[in-house]
Formats: structure tokens, sequence, C-alpha cells
């Protein structure tokens, strides 16, 4: 575990799609916006704290105002309460004071002496063995490179569902389809919603059958799935004007649904 921070309320650099300028500007087009000062930040700093499990690579966060000792012990006390008390836990961290026992305050050491938790220290000017540092970087570029939020809660809630969306990742990685790239999107609905995708599934492959469009269980399905998609929307002509891949995928579901029965 550690920390990340301080979380500012300033434009962060990153890349992002934005027109042109210098010779190949468009001559009708205002001038960008110019990126706000931030002599004056009345909203304050916010610090992230951080935790990742190895064994089921998820990561656990919360957001402090400060990053003191209190707040420290709040968040090994969260960590501590995803596990039985009787299993042993270790947290690996680095010597920021906070984290340390000293002769004026033993809060953490007996804290972790009563509750059944090992607390590891990298070597000093030494945290690159801890592996929750990788993860901020990934943060950094992926969360907060080229954002300007207007408050703490507006960039808690980017981080959160930053963290939400890595952990999902985790739990439908283990599917073979998203291991293979073979049928991503099928792989995360089938871990969504497994029946409705398997129904799903039967129409789409009933209708193509009615139509007489081979689609052969082997793998590379979903690939050969969606540029059939394309094949259809490009032989339309005059007919698919309008339509998207989507809407195609749409009525092969309706049409490839089964024939209602009347009962006597």
């Amino acid at each position: 575990m550690d920390e990340f921070g301080p979380l500012n309320l300033m434009p962060h650099p990153g890349r992002q799609w934005a027109e042109r300028s210098g010779k190949h500007k468009d001559h009708d087009r205002e001038p960008r916006r110019r990126r706000r000062a931030t002599y004056n930040r009345y909203g304050g700093v916010q610090h992230l704290f951080a935790a990742l499990y190895l064994t089921k690579d998820k990561l656990y966060c919360h957001i402090k105002p400060v990053k003191k000792r209190t707040q420290f012990l709040e968040f090994c006390r969260y960590l501590r309460s995803l596990y039985p008390p009787q299993i042993r836990i270790a947290l690996v961290c680095d010597n920021f004071s906070p984290h340390l026992t000293t002769k004026r305050c033993q809060r953490v050491g007996t804290w972790a002496a009563a509750n059944n938790v090992e607390i590891a220290y990298t070597p000093t000017s030494s945290s690159w063995p801890n592996r929750i540092e990788a993860q901020f970087t990934a943060l950094r570029y992926f969360t907060l490179d080229g954002t300007d939020h207007a408050s703490h809660k507006e960039q808690g809630s980017m981080i959160r569902r930053s963290k939400a969306a890595r952990n999902g990742r985790g739990i439908i990685w283990e599917l073979p389809g998203f291991r293979t790239v073979d049928a991503l999107a099928s792989a995360i609905l089938t871990a969504a919603a497994p029946k409705r995708l398997a129904v799903y599934d039967q129409r789409v492959q009933h209708a193509l059958d009615t139509l007489g469009l081979p689609l052969t269980p082997a793998p590379g399905r979903y690939g050969r799935y969606i540029q059939l998609l394309d094949d259809l929307l490009h032989h339309g002509g005059a007919h698919a004007n309008g339509w998207t891949a989507r809407d195609i995928d749409t009525a092969l579901y309706w049409t490839g649904r089964p024939t209602p029965t009347t009962s006597r």
C-alpha cells in the first residue's frame, strides 16, 4: 500500500483529440481556450490511500483530506476488515513517517500486534519494489492526464470509476474470450448477463442459418461475425441508408426469435 497525491484541482497536461492549429487551422474556427490560471487554489488538496491485493489483482482506494498517522490507521483498519481475524495479513509500505512506529507514537505497532497484521517496510529510498507504485502510473495516465476537474467530488468520482473499471476487468480476465480477444464483447456480456447472452447468440445464429449465411463455431467466430455485419451493411446499398452494424445485429436478433405457437 501507499499514498498518491496531492490531488490538486488544476489542469493536468495530457493527450486528446483537438482541432489542428497553425497553417492547417480552420479560419472559421474560434481560437482554442487557453489553459486556465491556477495562481489561487482555494479548493485545497486531497490524498489517495491505495492498496493492491496481489493474489486477486484487486485495488482498494480511499481519498482523505490529509495523510497522517490517523488516516493511515483508518485505511489499515479497513483493509483488516476485508479478511477474517484469524488470517494474518502483510502490508508492504515505504518508510514514510506516518507508517512508522516511533518512541513518541507507537500506535501503528500496537495496532498491528493486536490485529494479526505484519507491516513490511521497503528499504530506504527504494520504494520501487512496492507493487502499488505501478498502479499509480496507470492512474495518472488513464484517469488524471488531460483533465481539469472543478471539484474534489468530481475528481474523486473519476478515480473511483477508474478503480471499479480496473477491478471489473480482473473479474472477466479468466474468460477465454477475454484472453484470446476472440470474443471480447461476448466475454464481457457473459460475465454481466450470461443467460441473456445465451438467448441472444441462439437467436442470431438461427437468423443466419435461415438466411443461408455460414458462421461456424471455429476459433475467431466473433471476428467473423463482425465482418459479416460489415458485409451485410455494404451489400445493403440504398436500402441500408442510415443503418449501422448495430442495427443489423439487432435485426438479426429479432429475425431469429422463435415462432410463437398458438394453443388450442
